[in-house]
């Protein structure tokens, strides 16, 4: 069944669909095959500009690990997680073959790392019921995921906490928010509601 992000008078006219296209304007990087590399956000010149490039780095790198430079394996893995190329299972098994990498690379893949971890957690429906434990326990061991992926990843673990009526948790992870993000716009709305929230003893009643 076809979404309707249809283009009339096309000879594929479900194309967008396809590829993961939902409406109008959406913007893809394809391979010759007609694969998706990459979906492009933000849509500016400048995040263009940066995908390009990272792409061409991806590309670079893979040829020359499958050449046999084994020395750019960290570089390799690095470059994937960024584009989202790999599942963290995937990512896991790819690091515990790494030889001893430089310092920045390492750093690279730490951080890299904590996002896919978080990523497949939020995106894993086959066990959603313990995602926002899981997620907790990343909050417990100070693995924070970054941007765009934060709002989401606190959200579900007040979710949790809530439907746990686990108050101290809510609020350890209402005062870890405001410590980590608190001078961030983005984040403001989901301070507000959550301290909202935490004052409502209705929901903490067991």
């Amino acid at each position: 069944m076809h979404n309707t992000s249809k283009v009339a008078d096309e000879p594929y006219p479900y194309l967008l669909s396809e590829k993961g296209g939902t409406g109008f304007p959406s913007l893809f990087f394809l391979d010759e095959k007609g694969d998706v590399l990459l979906k492009q956000r933000p849509r500016t010149v400048d995040a263009f500009v940066a995908s390009a490039t990272k792409l061409d780095d991806w590309k670079t790198l893979k040829a020359k690990f499958e050449g046999g430079d084994e020395r750019v394996a960290a570089k390799l893995l690095v470059a994937e997680l960024e584009l989202n190329r790999l599942s963290y299972p995937a990512a896991l098994a790819r690091q515990a073959n790494l030889e001893k990498t430089d310092r920045k690379t390492a750093a690279q893949l730490r951080d890299l790392l904590i996002d896919a971890e978080a990523r497949h957690i939020l995106t894993d429906e086959s066990n959603a019921e313990t995602a926002g434990e899981r997620l907790s326990a990343m909050m417990t061991a100070k693995r924070i995921p970054r941007a765009p992926l934060t709002v989401n990843f606190y959200g579900n673990i007040f979710e949790h906490a809530i439907g746990q009526k686990d108050r101290k948790l809510f609020q350890r992870a209402l005062t870890d928010l405001k410590r980590r993000f608190g001078r961030e716009q983005q984040m403001r709305a989901l301070i507000r509601a959550s301290e909202k929230d935490l004052k409502d003893r209705a929901l903490w009643r067991k």
